[in-house]
C-alpha cells in the first residue's frame, strides 16, 4: 500500500505561512517541525506566496465547509504547536 499524503486547507497553509513569518528567528526546518508539516510542504507554500503575502496554491486538501471555517484551521494549528512542545518537554528540550 502506498503512503497516504497528508491534506491542508488553505487556512492552513497560509496560517503556516504567517507563523514562519512572524519567528524569522526560526529555521524553516524548526518551523515546519512545529507545525507538523513537512519542510518541503512548507517551503512549497512560501515559494507559492503572491505579492502580499497570501498563498496562492489550490493543492488538495479538505474543503468541505466545516474543515475550512476558521475555528478548525486555527484549533489545528494550536494542536499542532501543542504537540512540538510536549514532544520538546518529553524529552528535556525547547521547541526549535
Amino acid at each position: 500500500m502506498g503512503k497516504q499524503q497528508k491534506q491542508y486547507t488553505q487556512e492552513f497553509k497560509q496560517d503556516a505561512v504567517n507563523y514562519r513569518r512572524e519567528h524569522p528567528e526560526l529555521s524553516l526546518e524548526a518551523c515546519s517541525k512545529n507545525l507538523g508539516v513537512s519542510h518541503s510542504a512548507l517551503h512549497r507554500w512560501l515559494e507559492a506566496r503572491d505579492k502580499d503575502g497570501k498563498v496562492v496554491m489550490r493543492g488538495s486538501g479538505n474543503y468541505s465547509e466545516a474543515a475550512s471555517s476558521p475555528q478548525w484551521t486555527g484549533a489545528r494549528l494550536a494542536m499542532a504547536l501543542n504537540s512540538a512542545i510536549q514532544r520538546s518537554t518529553i524529552r528535556g528540550t525547547t521547541p526549535a
